[in-house]
């Protein structure tokens, strides 16, 4: 789907370009134009860096751990063997592990670097989006323009609708991310692919993502339920 760009023997595929570029716009949001933007803040915008840092090169690296006996019998096959979904999960379990890590230790708290995290993913999601242009399944019209459904457009006009009403704190993060992943979840019934950045086949992910937010718009619901009762 994506081109690759030749350096003599090293091939590199666009979308790892298109992918640092969109966290390089996420992280620059979070530190000029977020909540977030202040001095007081800089140890929430450095261990979001951390914990993005950790999930690329779990990520990027996972296969290692993935298939260790193959590993010491041919390393070099190994590492170039691309990443999938086993390592996108893989690096979301050691990310939220140091995640959750940090907020017992007191080092950021768990509601700001998931707030710090969330802000670089819609951002990173609307750049990748911008830059890979892709189109979902077709619609049947006529105009070539609209044979399919656009789905980098779709996921542009959500990641732009929750920025700006998070940003003007017309919506609060909880509800934001709820309406982020269950717009998400609405795109990909039009992404046969059901890709999520480059990655296909993503439809259990979108799935835990509108749980995840069903859950934590649940939770504070109830407290806010519990201290009105008292």
């Amino acid at each position: 789907m994506y081109n690759v760009f030749q350096a003599g023997s090293l091939l590199i595929p666009y979308w790892m370009f298109y992918l640092a570029g969109s966290l390089a716009a996420g992280f620059l949001y979070l530190k000029f134009f977020s909540s977030y933007k202040e001095s007081r803040w800089h140890h929430v915008r450095d261990k979001t860096a951390d914990t993005v840092i950790i999930f690329v090169l779990v990520f990027q690296f996972g296969t290692a751990v993935l298939h260790l006996p193959m590993l010491l019998e041919d390393p070099l096959a190994v590492l170039s063997y691309p990443s999938g979904s086993a390592e996108f999960y893989t690096a979301l379990l050691f990310t939220s592990a140091y995640v959750i890590y940090l907020h017992f230790r007191n080092i950021s708290r768990l509601k700001h670097t998931l707030t710090g995290i969330f802000l670089v993913l819609v951002v990173s999601d609307f750049v990748f989006s911008f830059l890979a242009q892709r189109s979902g399944e077709e619609i049947g019209t006529p105009l070539q323009a609209l044979s399919h459904h656009p789905v980098g457009l779709y996921t542009m006009l959500l990641c732009t609708l929750v920025l700006v009403l998070t940003s003007q704190n017309l919506l609060s993060i909880k509800h934001a991310f709820a309406l982020w992943a269950f717009g998400k979840w609405l795109i990909s019934r039009a992404d046969p692919s059901n890709m999520f950045f480059h990655l296909y086949g993503m439809n259990y992910f979108l799935l835990v993502l509108l749980f995840a937010a069903i859950v934590l718009n649940a939770v504070y619901f109830g407290r806010n339920l519990l201290k009105k009762s008292r």
